[in-house]
């Protein structure tokens, strides 16, 4: 008998007698604008193409694949199927669904004698508290800001001057891509 496996909207016939297993647990760590994917590997598999929703978005030989350039804050359907040396086609993976993170990018501008200043952009607007920080440790008191995809400006306080980097340590990782600061521009 004959099944059938869809990849780029196309049916393809495959072999049942010494037909490949579909893959299976595929997982995900999400950022705002890459995805990596892992799933279990097809015995007599030797190549696996990943399908960004229904469309195929690349081949790997791996069980693991990058997915990048995605937009933040939006869904996504993954699936996978595998492929023998002969061409024959696995059966489509379950569905993973998931969402990119929003973005949250944090620009160390100068340094001043009363604190940083810095530029924040947001994915979508949001209201964010930053605290500058020495070690990981926290080093003058909090600023609130509302971030917009246009970004906005804020002096965060300190006197650890140069030394300090601005954070949002309050921000829910399953929500928000926080990007580091980059290095001031003097």
């Amino acid at each position: 008998g004959r099944r059938a496996a869809s990849v780029d909207g196309h049916q393809h016939a495959q072999r049942v007698v010494g037909a490949l297993g579909r893959p299976v647990r595929l997982t995900a760590r999400v950022r705002s604008q890459r995805v990596a994917l892992r799933w279990r590997a097809v015995v007599g598999a030797t190549s696996y193409t990943v399908l960004r929703d229904g469309k195929p978005a690349g081949t790997v030989k791996v069980p693991a694949a990058m997915l990048t350039g995605l937009e933040p804050d939006r869904g996504y359907r993954l699936t996978v199927v595998a492929r023998d040396w002969t061409g024959t086609l696995s059966p489509v993976s379950p569905v993973l669904s998931l969402r990119t993170l929003s973005r949250l990018t944090i620009t160390k501008l100068r340094t001043t004698r009363r604190g940083i200043v810095v530029q924040v952009r947001a994915s979508r607007p949001v209201t964010v508290n930053l605290v500058a920080q020495v070690a990981g440790k926290i080093a003058g008191r909090p600023a609130r800001i509302r971030a917009t995809p246009a970004g906005a400006l804020l002096l965060v306080p300190t006197s650890e001057g140069r030394r300090a980097t601005v954070a949002a340590p309050w921000l829910g990782p399953s929500r928000w891509d926080v990007v580091r600061p980059t290095p001031a521009r003097s």
